[in-house]
C-alpha cells in the first residue's frame, strides 16, 4: 500500500482514515476526486496533491517515502460538491433537458447511478449538505411528510455573486498573500482598476469550480468594463494614417525635397503608396539611420582581425596564378602605404600649427609684460 504525507487540520485528523475519503465528481472537470469529511459531518474537504517538478522523496523517521508529492486538505463548500448531483436529476438525456424535483434519498440514489459514483450515498447523511441544499434549490412539499428538491440556476448565482464580493473585499483579498502579491505586480494605478482586478481574481477562483456552462453564465455578469480596455492592446497605424505622418514631421535629412543623405529618392505622400499595411514604424532617428549610405563604411570585425603584412602581401600576391591578381594586391598594397603616409603627414602637420600657436601665445605674453 503507497504512502503519503497529508497537511491536515487539527480536528479532521481523528476521523482520517481510508474507509472515510469520499470519491466523488468534480464539477469542473468531472473526474472522480478525493474529499473528507470532518468529524459530525459539518465540513467537507477536498484533497489537493502538490507535485514537484523533479522527482522528490520524504523522510518520515527510519522510512522513505518514494511519493514525493504533498497532499493538502483544503476546506471546500459543499454547494460545490452537491452541483454535479443536482445537474445529473434531469428528465431525460438531453443536455437541455429540464431538471427533475426529486425527494431528498431518491436525488442522491439518481445521481449515484448516473455518476457512477457509490461514494454519492453517503452525501444525504452529512449536515453540511442539507444546509447546501437549502441554499441553492427550489423545495415542495407535496405531500405533508414528503419534500422534493430541485436546482435553483437564480438561488445559485445569486450565492456565488456574494460569494465573490467577500472574497473581493481589500481585507480579505490581501489577507491571501498570493492574491495581494499578483495585484501588484500588474501594477493598477486607480482604485477603480484594482476593484476590478480583485473582482476577476475572485471570480476565477469561483469559476475553477463550476462547470462551463455554469462559468458563462456567471462571467456574462462581471463586464469589467475598466480592467478589459485598460488590458486592450495598441491598434497597429494604418497605412494612411502612418504616410501622413511621415509627410506631415520632416525630419533634418532632406525628406521635404524626397532626398536622403545618400542622395537616393524617398517617396513620401499621404496616399496609400507608402508602408506596407500594418507594418510598424519606427522613430524618426531610426528611420533616418535607415537611410545613411553604408556602403562604404569598414564593418566592425575588420578592426578586431589582424592586419596582412607586407610580406604576407607579396607572398599572396606571388602565390596567386592571375597577373591581374597579382597586380590588384600590389596596387592595394601600394594605396594602404599612401594612406598610412598621408596620416603620418596630416599628424606632422598638426604638430606644427600647435607648436606655432604656442610660439604666438608666448610672444604676445612677452609684448604685453614689456608695456
Amino acid at each position: 500500500m503507497p504512502t503519503y504525507i497529508l497537511i491536515s487540520p487539527t480536528h479532521a485528523l481523528p476521523t482520517s482514515s481510508l474507509s472515510t475519503f469520499l470519491r466523488l465528481p468534480h464539477a469542473r472537470a468531472g473526474a472522480q476526486a478525493l474529499y473528507l469529511p470532518s468529524q459530525g459531518g459539518e465540513k467537507l474537504y477536498e484533497v489537493q496533491a502538490v507535485a514537484p517538478e523533479a522527482r522528490r522523496s520524504w523522510f518520515v523517521g527510519e522510512a522513505v517515502v518514494s511519493d514525493g508529492k504533498l497532499l493538502v486538505l483544503s476546506a471546500v463548500d459543499p454547494v460545490f460538491v452537491v452541483l454535479p448531483v443536482l445537474l445529473s436529476v434531469k428528465s431525460t438525456s438531453e443536455p437541455t433537458a429540464p431538471l427533475r424535483s426529486l425527494p431528498f434519498p431518491d436525488l442522491f440514489a439518481h445521481a449515484a447511478s448516473t455518476l457512477a459514483s457509490p461514494s454519492v450515498l453517503a452525501l444525504p447523511a452529512l449536515p453540511a449538505v442539507q444546509r447546501a441544499l437549502a441554499k441553492i434549490c427550489e423545495i415542495n412539499e407535496p405531500a405533508p411528510d414528503l419534500k422534493t428538491y430541485r436546482l435553483s440556476p437564480p438561488l445559485l448565482l445569486s450565492l456565488l455573486q456574494r460569494k465573490i464580493a467577500r472574497i473581493a473585499q481589500k481585507d480579505a483579498f490581501e489577507s491571501v498573500p498570493a492574491l495581494s502579491r499578483a495585484l501588484e505586480r500588474e501594477g493598477y494605478a486607480s482604485e477603480e482598476l484594482k476593484v476590478e482586478a480583485r473582482t476577476k481574481a475572485a471570480l476565477e477562483i469561483v469559476v475553477s469550480y463550476l462547470p462551463p456552462s455554469l462559468a458563462l453564465e456567471l462571467e456574462k455578469l462581471y463586464p469589467l468594463p475598466l480592467l478589459t480596455a485598460h488590458s486592450l492592446p495598441t491598434p497597429p497605424l494604418s497605412r494612411t494614417s502612418s504616410s501622413t505622418t511621415i509627410a506631415a514631421e520632416p525630419t533634418d535629412l532632406g525628406l521635404i525635397s524626397g532626398q536622403g543623405r545618400s542622395g537616393r529618392g524617398m517617396a513620401v505622400s499621404s496616399g496609400g503608396g507608402g508602408a506596407k499595411a500594418g507594418e510598424k514604424k519606427g522613430s524618426r532617428g531610426v528611420e533616418a539611420l535607415k537611410k545613411v549610405n553604408t556602403s562604404k563604411m569598414r564593418k566592425l570585425d575588420t578592426f578586431f582581425s589582424k592586419r596582412p603584412t607586407r610580406a604576407s602581401t607579396a607572398a599572396a600576391a606571388a602565390a596567386s596564378p592571375s597577373p591581374e591578381g597579382a597586380a590588384g594586391a600590389a596596387k592595394k598594397e601600394e594605396e594602404r602605404e599612401n594612406v598610412e603616409g598621408k596620416e603620418v603627414v596630416v599628424e606632422v602637420q598638426e604638430k606644427v600649427v600647435e607648436k606655432v600657436e604656442v610660439q604666438v601665445e608666448v610672444s604676445v605674453e612677452a609684448e604685453g609684460a614689456e608695456t
